[in-house]
């Protein structure tokens, strides 16, 4: 993945990208990379983000006590993401939450297994194991059944949530191959008809009911 551009828009909801935009993008990769190539792309994207001016917005909100508004967060808002959680329960604390130390807290989750992430050897136990390991759903990215089912049991309810999970349909085929399969599975697991399946929500469903 490379990029992003950052450009002011007033259209709240125009997610076009612009060829101007990718020769942007690809001269500074190029930089650095000269050998990546406009041939190598499968996929344009782009997204809306609301920009505040020069700085962050973290305040308590006196006309509503208890919350507190985080917005504005640009380009170093990723890293900046720790640093924002402390300031938060901060300001809550002053404005009278009680915070208490909680006795039971995980603060790592167990690892999600993904094949392409452990080596063949380990492949062989897990197919052995459980043969869901051994069919394979999407073939770019290397990830079975059994991912895409345990994905959904972990919450994943769209296409997107599959994907931000296992990799699934973020290959070279952008989904082209896997992602009836993927279907599928999430309407087996969460016992739906394929038409309740949608990429990112309501709105966004892939397959329209028949009004006949």
């Amino acid at each position: 993945m490379i990029g992003p551009t950052a450009q002011d828009i007033e259209d709240k909801e125009d997610l076009t990208t612009t060829e101007q935009g990718l020769k942007t993008v690809l001269a500074a990769i190029q930089k650095m990379v000269p050998t990546i190539s406009a041939k190598d792309i499968i996929a344009y994207f782009a997204g809306l983000r609301p920009a505040a001016g020069k700085d962050f917005i973290i305040r308590h909100e006196a006309k509503v006590p208890g919350l507190i508004t985080v917005a504005g967060i640009q380009s170093p808002g990723l890293t900046a993401g720790p640093a924002i959680a402390r300031l938060v329960a901060d300001l809550l604390k002053k404005n009278g939450l009680r915070l208490r130390k909680k006795l039971f807290f995980y603060k790592q989750r167990k690892a999600t297994i993904h094949l392409f992430a452990v080596p063949f050897s380990k492949t062989k136990k897990l197919v052995k194991k459980d043969p869901a390991y051994g069919d394979i759903v999407c073939r770019c990215e290397l990830i079975s059944a059994k991912e895409v089912r345990d994905a959904v049991k972990r919450g994943a309810r769209t296409l997107d949530g599959i994907k931000f999970r296992t990799r699934a349909q973020a290959g070279r085929c952008h989904g082209g191959f896997c992602t009836t399969r993927v279907m599928k599975i999430m309407a087996e697991e969460l016992n739906v008809p394929l038409t309740k399946i949608t990429k990112r929500g309501k709105g966004s469903e892939i397959i329209k009911e028949s009004r006949e």
